[in-house]
């Protein structure tokens, strides 16, 4: 089939969404499908083309302006102007930027559309506009895909399926030492404050920091900051500890049998974690203050694990892709 992924960034941007949708990509790429990612050019210098190839995906990027209240207007503009890309696509699968498509949707409205949303905006509760926003995607959608079950908890979405993203394999290789890893963006929004709370209490413990944003030089102190990086896995692997609070870097420590600390500051945020299959192995806590027992997980508990994991390769997140369209 021709597949086309449409989502704001892509690779070789770093991020949740720009991962999961490379690895999905490649997978169905080594299964006869083209694959096309149509994205938002955020980076104009670096991407003058607007087009490149990796690993057999398609990458095409757009540009549609500055941030403002016209914005969404030259992006739908630009849709209708390139509506022939869509119409000759088998499957349009829109991750999280479903408005985007909203031209679109009555131009070509016998093609089915899919959508995998992702989050949410980072803002605690979810604003009313965000949550009629999500509902409206999926009136406009034909399936779709939570990632995580809070989602529909705290949107009141009904989605097709439910994942929490992938990882390439499993590699158990768990350790007891003092080296603690964080993975992730160095905003409010994601809980540094209580991060930093828990950097504090650790005695003797050296902190590898990943990840950039405002608390950066707040964190100077009780780490090294390195910023974001393109292959987190290979920096996981070699912690003892890993502290995150997104589902791709999680699932990538627990996949190297990792301890992993998930502190959160809302009720959202504690089902974010709490809901996913997984969490019984994590540290889940809104208090920074008390430090666990970093014990490594015993034989038992990593034969546990390995069953839970071995459901959430990207082969089988792929598997889900492939059996949504088919419905």
């Amino acid at each position: 089939m021709k597949i086309l992924f449409l989502t704001r960034r892509a690779y070789p941007h770093i991020g949740g969404v720009e991962k999961h949708t490379l690895k999905v990509a490649q997978e169905l790429t080594t299964r006869g499908h083209t694959v096309t990612i149509l994205a938002e050019n955020h980076d104009p210098l670096h991407l003058s083309s607007g087009q490149y190839t990796f690993h057999s995906v398609d990458f095409n990027f757009f540009s549609c302006g500055r941030d403002s209240f016209l914005k969404k207007f030259h992006i739908w503009w630009w849709m209708i102007k390139n509506v022939r890309v869509f119409a000759l696509a088998d499957v349009i699968h829109i991750h999280d930027i479903v408005i985007w498509y909203l031209p679109l949707r009555f131009l070509l409205f016998w093609k089915p559309v899919y959508a995998t949303f992702h989050g949410y905006e980072g803002v605690f509760p979810p604003t009313r506009k965000a949550i009629f926003l999500r509902r409206l995607s999926e009136l406009l959608t034909s399936k779709t895909i939570d990632v995580g079950a809070y989602l529909h908890t705290w949107y009141g979405t009904h989605p097709d399926e439910v994942m929490y993203g992938g990882i390439d394999n499993i590699d158990f290789s768990p350790t007891s030492g003092k080296h603690v890893v964080f993975v992730g963006r160095l905003e409010k929004d994601i809980g540094m404050e209580l991060y930093i709370k828990f950097f504090r209490k650790l005695k003797g413990y050296t902190i590898d920091i990943y990840g950039d944003g405002s608390y950066r030089s707040s964190l100077l102190q009780y780490g090294t900051v390195h910023g974001f990086v393109k292959n987190s896995e290979k920096f996981i692997k070699n912690a003892d500890i890993v502290c995150a609070s997104s589902y791709l870097t999680i699932l990538e420590a627990l996949a190297f049998g990792k301890r992993v600390v998930a502190l959160y500051d809302n009720p959202l945020k504690k089902d974010y974690i709490e809901q996913a299959p997984f969490a019984k192995w994590l540290y889940l806590s809104d208090n920074p203050e008390k430090l666990p027992d970093f014990k490594k997980f015993s034989q038992k508990e990593l034969g546990e694990l390995q069953s839970v994991l071995q459901t959430m390769t990207w082969h089988h997140v792929t598997d889900i892709y492939e059996s949504l369209w088919k419905k």
